[in-house]
């Protein structure tokens, strides 16, 4: 959350002159502070932490296939440790933007017949790799 806010902290000083886009942002802020509750759940250094999550979610908070491949793609392991924050913000960037063009029905349509996923993106792993 402190990264996102950095993120829109800093956009906001650069375009200080664009209005609009601050009462957008200042809804936005608004919307999150209003509805977004976080559980912060601290372990230790030699905890695994998919297995304190596993642990303590089990039965309550069932993910998504493509949550549990995006968790993967943007796991801090995955890059060098100057590179993490940047490559993080690309990769969700990029998923995001995939994401919002599965949500135009019409291209849906014209990818598939009928099916439904709980996350659209999910037609590609599928595809890709059918499982």
């Amino acid at each position: 959350m402190s990264k996102a806010y950095e993120c829109i902290d800093k956009w906001f000083s650069k375009n200080n002159n664009r209005r609009q886009e601050f009462f957008r942002i200042l809804t936005l802020q608004n919307n999150i502070a209003k509805n977004v509750r976080i559980i912060w759940h601290e372990i230790e250094d030699n905890e695994d932490e998919r297995e304190v999550f596993s642990r303590t979610n089990s039965g309550k908070i069932p993910l998504t296939n493509a949550e549990l491949i995006k968790v993967l793609f943007l796991n801090s392991n995955n890059f060098k440790k100057e590179e993490v924050d940047l490559r993080q913000i690309e990769i969700s960037k990029e998923w995001d933007e995939i994401e919002y063009a599965l949500q135009n029905n019409e291209f849906w349509r014209f990818l598939t017949s009928d099916e439904d996923y709980p996350a659209r993106i999910e037609l590609l792993f599928k595809t890709y790799m059918p499982y």
